[in-house]
């Protein structure tokens, strides 16, 4: 797409095409700073893996870590299609992520050991 804006840019002869195509640049880049390097790639995991102090996300080209203590709550999403996890503070653009309903099983057991830990650590 980033070839096709450039294309479009460079063969424009009218300003109109020109600021078209520089828009679709500019937001081709914008996405790509905010998935990778702000994190949102990480908003619908591929895999989670529980560890003893906290979360191991996966997702493409980016592993990520979140402790148990930052985990504000785990809820069903309402237009989301599974269990949105919220967090206490960002990790960089991410708020939340989503355990998706594919994980089956696997995600409501996940969901449920976040739970049980966020229950544990808040009564103690």
């Amino acid at each position: 797409m980033t070839v096709i804006a450039g294309i479009l840019v460079w063969t424009s002869k009218t300003e109109k095409g020109l600021i078209f195509g520089a828009g679709w640049i500019l937001t081709i880049v914008a996405t790509f700073c905010c998935w990778f390097p702000g994190n949102l790639v990480a908003a619908t995991p591929f895999a989670v893996e529980l560890e003893e102090e906290g979360l191991r996300l996966y997702a493409p080209f980016k592993k990520l870590y979140i402790p148990i203590e930052e985990i504000k709550e785990v809820k069903r999403g309402f237009l989301q299609q599974g269990i949105v996890v919220k967090l206490k503070k960002r990790h960089r653009l991410l708020k939340s992520f989503n355990i998706h309903w594919a994980f089956g099983e696997q995600g409501r057991q996940l969901a449920r050991a976040l739970e049980n830990e966020i229950a544990r650590r808040q009564s103690t």
